[in-house]
């Protein structure tokens, strides 16, 4: 879905971005106007319009608080959340980049600020315990009056580039409108996880559930048997490889569901399919040469090589060819997935090519795939454009699961 950017890496995060006006989580006139003076190609230049929106936004809402205007600062520190965000996109793949903290800490402070001034919304801050004295900062949310699902609770889980943050808007919102309390966190590779402790990705997404559900089992407004879990865009691959170890997750949801990352990317490849299965080993030196030079020149690309610069970070490796062998450890095998699972094919996203084969294959009994379309304007990568009626189908899919 084209919105209006010339570069299509910053349009398809401009989309994105723009999805998050159904939860007043950004402004449809502050995301455009700050995109009309971005330059293609240029990631400088959308760190400074974006970081410009997100300290401009927070102004709004510390001078509206100090006024005593709860509501407004609310909004405000929300959408600077968001803003704040969006500035440290591209810095990811940027190691040495101290901005990228910046941002991302600036995030969290404005989501903190703005739920201290909800009326809807308790949270409370989580740390879950790791390994060698790391954490996964994370929130625990649960709704304020209305309807409470006496303690049903989803967890979501974010992608590459995500923040727990960001998922607030992804879903969390709305599944605390339905009545779920929802965990938000930050695993390794993702939000302050990653850029403030330095804990990259793992493949055994088992070892990063189980701890959260430990938790989860530590309080007594916790439904142990209704527990659920959603992975977003990578996430799509973590939960469902979570749940083929951790039995006490009651059904997961998937956008989209994914297989073998490895297989993935080297599909895309232009070597013949003997040499695709195994490079760089068994490949002649002379096609490895010619694949790094390729590879190299894509990620020379400020926006366009963005990805691939920030798989590299993400895992921690330094030798692009690293990154095939690296991602070869991320795959699951269906059969293993037993809970009830949804699993949402948005048609125009590449990612989501193994929906169908996973939906056949896993074991579960009760499984629904749902595809997103073009015509609901739902068919980008996380049906963003349409996030609404992602979470239609799938809060009240586990609603009927959860009966």
């Amino acid at each position: 879905m084209k919105v209006f950017h010339p570069d299509e890496t910053f349009d398809g995060q401009l989309l994105r971005l723009l999805t998050y006006t159904y939860e007043r989580g950004t402004d449809y006139g502050e995301c455009i106007s700050t995109a009309t003076r971005i330059k293609a190609h240029d990631i400088e230049s959308w760190y400074a319009e974006w970081h410009a929106l997100a300290e401009r936004i927070e102004t709004v809402a510390k001078v509206a608080l100090a006024k005593d205007h709860k509501a407004t600062a609310h909004e405000a520190y929300l959408r600077a959340s968001m803003y704040h965000r969006a500035s440290g996109q591209f810095l990811i793949g940027s190691p040495d980049d101290e901005r990228l903290l910046t941002a991302f800490s600036k995030s969290a402070v404005c989501f903190q600020e703005s739920m201290k001034l909800s009326t809807t919304v308790k949270c409370e801050i989580v740390k879950i315990p790791y390994k060698d004295g790391k954490y996964f900062p994370g929130y625990f949310l649960t709704p304020i009056g209305g309807h409470n699902k006496s303690g049903q609770t989803v967890i979501i889980n974010g992608g590459y580039d995500s923040n727990k943050e960001e998922c607030y808007l992804f879903s969390g919102a709305a599944a605390l409108r339905r009545g779920y309390n929802t965990f938000l966190f930050d695993g390794p590779g993702q939000g302050l996880t990653f850029v403030e402790q330095g804990v990259t990705t793992i493949p055994e997404w088992e070892n990063v559930i189980t701890p959260v559900v430990d938790y989860l089992h530590t309080r007594t407004d916790v439904d142990k048997i209704k527990i659920a879990a959603m992975g977003i865009s990578f996430g799509g691959y973590q939960v469902p490889r979570a749940v083929t170890k951790e039995k006490r997750i009651s059904a997961i949801i998937c956008d989209p569901a994914q297989i073998d990352i490895g297989k993935k990317t080297r599909a895309r490849l232009p070597l013949p399919l003997s040499w695709k299965a195994s490079y760089p080993k068994g490949t002649p030196w002379w096609a490895v040469s010619i694949i790094s030079r390729l590879l190299a020149r894509r990620m020379a690309d400020p926006s366009g090589g963005w990805t691939i610069r920030r798989i590299l970070h993400v895992h921690g490796l330094k030798d692009v060819n690293d990154m095939f062998t690296e991602l070869d450890k991320f795959h699951l095998d269906p059969k293993e997935v037993t809970c009830p699972a949804f699993i949402a094919f948005a048609e125009k996203d590449l990612i989501a090519q193994e929906c169908a084969e996973f939906e056949k294959r896993i074991g579960s009994k009760e499984k629904k795939l749902v595809r997103y379309t073009e015509h609901e304007g739902a068919e980008e990568h996380c049906e963003a454009g349409c996030r609404a009626l992602f979470n239609e189908n799938a809060f009240d899919w586990l609603e009927e699961i959860f009966t």
